[in-house]
């Protein structure tokens, strides 16, 4: 079965196949890197409250896929892509869309993100940090109370 393809949406860049895996890739660091974040500040919250963050997370977290999957859904739905709507968005339309809350992040975490700074006498050699990593990474998960 030949499907036909849009000729008007081609994007002619050598770079096209490779920004969607970098994307995909940093997408996953910074997702690890918030569901840490997101187990330590869980830790800390009192017994009775335990869950609101990680709920709030979660929910916030949904909604910008809900959102995300929508604009793609809607947005490019139109005639050039093989759609039904009379509208669309282009791709690159799209793309700035999905950059601006990115973008904004940069700003707001360098300004409101408060972090003490290290001091001299509490400051790791790199061999010392490699060493803990190792043990780290080769030690096995421990359950509970602490039985291997």
């Amino acid at each position: 079965m030949d499907v036909p393809r849009s000729t008007t949406t081609h994007i002619h860049s050598p770079a096209t196949p490779r920004l969607p895996r970098f994307g995909t890739r940093n997408n996953v660091i910074a997702d690890v890197a918030a569901d840490g974040l997101m187990v330590e500040f869980a830790q800390r919250e009192p017994e009775e409250k335990r869950g609101t963050i990680q709920t709030t997370i979660y929910l916030v977290r949904t909604l910008g896929m809900v959102f995300a999957v929508a604009l793609v859904g809607i947005g490019m739905n139109g005639k050039e892509y093989q759609g039904t709507f009379d509208f669309s968005l282009t791709y690159s339309q799209v793309m700035l869309i999905f950059s601006l809350p990115a973008g904004a992040m940069v700003p707001i975490s360098w300004f409101l993100v408060q972090d003490s700074p290290i001091q001299p006498g509490e400051r790791k050699s790199f061999k010392m940090y490699c060493s803990q990593a190792w043990a780290l990474i080769t030690n096995k998960a421990k359950g509970a109370r602490g039985q291997t």
